[in-house]
């Protein structure tokens, strides 16, 4: 994996679905491939998920945790 920040776009779904409604559980992370994370491919990516509430740009550090089974 690169050494480079991995930047993703986080909303805040403030605009419910016409038919589903708001997601009770909060914001959104929208999926970002690692190829393509810098800043700049953040924020234009923001821009176009506005529509989903106001959008903000979160840098992912990896803490190489095991998973757990549940």
């Amino acid at each position: 994996m690169s050494a480079a920040p991995i930047y993703v776009v986080v909303c805040q779904n403030d605009k419910p679905h016409p038919q589903y409604g708001a997601d009770p559980h909060g914001a959104i992370i929208h999926e970002t491939y690692v190829k393509d994370t810098s800043l700049q491919a953040a924020q234009q990516r923001a821009a176009q998920l506005e529509r989903w509430g106001a959008c903000r740009i979160a840098r992912l550090v990896f803490e190489d945790e095991p998973g757990f089974a549940s």
